[in-house]
């Protein structure tokens, strides 16, 4: 049986994933002020990447699924 929770949990992770390698992907090419932005932007997609990693984790946990 399908766990519907983690299957949503496991969606959010997939795009904050994407979100996270799109901001890390600007900092190729950003120089400057520029570049202090896109730190910023990709340490916190990093930062919500992670969270939702452990949400998956902590589900696991609860739930054994």
């Amino acid at each position: 049986m399908v766990c519907d929770e983690k299957v949503r949990l496991v969606s959010e992770y997939a795009a904050s994933t994407e979100r996270y390698a799109i901001a890390v992907s600007k900092l190729r090419v950003a120089t400057g002020k520029e570049f202090d932005e896109a730190l910023i932007a990709s340490e916190a997609a990093r930062a919500k990447c992670s969270k939702a990693r452990r949400a998956i984790q902590e589900h696991r946990i609860q739930h054994h699924c």
